[in-house]
């Protein structure tokens, strides 16, 4: 059965994709969906129903409320979730940080996060990767969660 999908470029889904895929691959493990996706809260519930999706590359273009950032902990075998395009905030993180299996988040310069997100990651104890891509922290605030954290690697 098929255990991988990668739209990563040029290629896209959108919520009713995400839940045909759902539907015909119940043991993907992978999945990148394309910088061209139209996906919201829809596709991330649907995603739920993937018990052995362990690697999240999330490219979609709709926006996510703060709270939807919650869904994504409802994936119960998430271990690496990437945001290579989405403008990821501090109340997103918020929301990120009950993802309970996560040990690599990777965010874009994209991200609209401060300081108070790496406060905010320094309660996901899962996590030992974090790729900030040129995110707006400041170097202070990097080198406090990494004090704070020095289980982590963190790529600034």
């Amino acid at each position: 059965t098929l255990k991988r999908i990668d739209m990563s470029y040029g290629g896209g889904a959108s919520d009713e994709g995400v839940e045909i895929i759902v539907s015909t691959f119940p043991n993907l493990e992978y999945l990148s969906l394309g910088n061209d996706s139209t996906c919201g809260a829809k596709s991330v519930q649907a995603l739920a129903r993937l018990p052995k999706l362990n690697i999240l590359s999330w490219w979609s273009h709709v926006p996510l409320t703060d709270s939807d950032y919650a869904l994504f902990a409802a994936l119960p075998a998430l271990e690496r979730l990437q945001f290579p395009t989405v403008p990821v905030t501090d109340g997103a993180i918020t929301q990120l940080v009950q993802c309970k299996r996560v040990t690599s988040l990777t965010l874009s310069d994209k991200a609209v996060i401060t300081d108070a997100a790496l406060e905010s990651l320094k309660g996901m104890k899962t996590l030992r990767d974090l790729w900030l891509n040129k995110a707006p922290c400041t170097d202070a605030g990097i080198a406090d969660f990494k004090k704070a954290r020095p289980d982590v690697k963190v790529t600034p």
